[in-house]
């Protein structure tokens, strides 16, 4: 098989090139030794289990998405004349949608307008490093001071110790937030 490059051109995400240069070193090795097989089917261990209900509702949600993402490209571009937004950029109009325009640590109120600057971070709610959860559900906004101060490599029961006037405060926030976007309720 052709390298990566040749194949696909500039690849953005670099699990996918990973994943997929994984499966040209193995192809490639297969072919040596056996010679050029007829066909290659590769399956996914993850959609092994699910049945055709799961996988259309997989590709409905996949859909619905990206319409999330065009919708969130169309309003940077106009709100800060931005042209091109980046993958981080669209995630953070789309947290900043799910938070309802809150930092939902501090409370305080972030512009639309002021949200690519330096002053917001894109922030880990089970800190990465202990959970290697990099997934939407694990990210929200969060003001840099807060974030790189106070915050930094915690859960937020271990920010706040799980009591008192900043924790109730931080709960309701984000147990609104959920509610007024239609989300599963989560214990926190």
């Amino acid at each position: 098989l052709p390298s990566l490059l040749e194949g696909f051109g500039d690849l953005r995400n670099p699990v996918v090139a990973r994943a997929l240069t994984e499966v040209r070193h193995t192809v490639n090795a297969i072919i040596r030794y056996h010679g050029k097989p007829s066909i290659i089917r590769v399956e996914l261990a993850r959609d092994l289990k699910k049945n055709a209900e799961q996988r259309q509702k997989d590709i409905k949600r996949g859909r619905e998405n990206e319409e999330k993402r065009i919708k969130a490209a169309e309003r940077i571009v106009q709100a800060t004349g931005i042209v091109n937004p980046r993958g981080g950029d669209l995630l953070k109009a789309r947290l900043w949608e799910e938070c309802g325009g809150i930092c939902p640590y501090t409370g305080t109120s972030i512009n639309f307008e002021d949200l690519f600057g330096a002053d917001v971070d894109i922030e880990h709610i089970i800190p990465f490093s202990r959970s290697l959860d990099d997934s939407f559900l694990n990210k929200t906004l969060c003001m840099a001071n807060y974030n790189r101060k106070i915050k930094g490599n915690k859960t937020p029961v271990e920010v706040t110790g799980g009591k008192g006037d900043d924790w109730n405060e931080m709960v309701n926030r984000m147990t609104s937030s959920v509610q007024s976007h239609g989300m599963p309720n989560y214990k926190l």
